[in-house]
């Protein structure tokens, strides 16, 4: 990673930068490796990390330009974000995706799915983003003009994601909200 000594970042890419003082400074740390299977015009953005509960760190990235449209990418880090294995392609229709870790444990993912049928989604994984094994419906729309959700849990361990999208017989977008529960929990 000689580039990252010199502070030069390829074109297009992830880079990982943390603060150690409540965020005056910053230092680079890594850059998310660009995995071999992308092509052409495809490359990924949009990052969302989160740390597990056993202190590796999860990344989910937006894969740009992927046709025949958005996915997302998962990655994992072992050191801190030092270095990252190759991120692995989901095949989920949707992007930008947001993580969060639920008090059962499950890992969710939000996102906005932008090819019919158009909306809202979560998936979620049981096995701290290994496979996913769900996924939720949480609103869908007549447009893809939508995404960007970010999902919360709430005290009574229902959840609550927020985004933006038209709502049913608007002309302009909105910030709708749906509360959902996990599956018998």
């Amino acid at each position: 990673l000689e580039y990252l000594s010199r502070g030069e970042l390829p074109e297009r890419c992830i880079a990982l930068y943390k603060s150690f003082d409540g965020g005056y400074t910053w230092e680079k740390t890594s850059i998310i490796p660009r995995p071999s299977w992308l092509t052409g015009n495809e490359f990924l953005d949009e990052p969302h990390i989160m740390e597990l509960p056993d202190g590796r760190l999860l990344g989910s990235f937006r894969i740009e330009n992927r046709q025949p449209t958005f996915s997302i990418a998962i990655a994992v880090s072992e050191d801190g974000g030092k270095t990252w294995t190759e991120p692995i392609c989901t095949d989920v229709s949707g992007s930008p995706p947001h993580l969060m870790i639920h008090s059962s444990g499950a890992i969710i993912c939000s996102y906005g799915r932008r090819q019919p049928p158009f909306g809202e989604r979560a998936m979620v994984s049981y096995d701290f983003g290994k496979s996913w094994s769900e996924e939720y419906v949480l609103y869908e729309c007549p447009s893809g003009d939508l995404g960007y959700p970010s999902t919360v849990e709430l005290d009574d361990g229902s959840l609550m994601t927020v985004y933006y999208q038209k709502y049913t017989g608007d002309k302009k977008c909105s910030i709708l909200y749906t509360k959902w529960r996990l599956n018998g929990r």
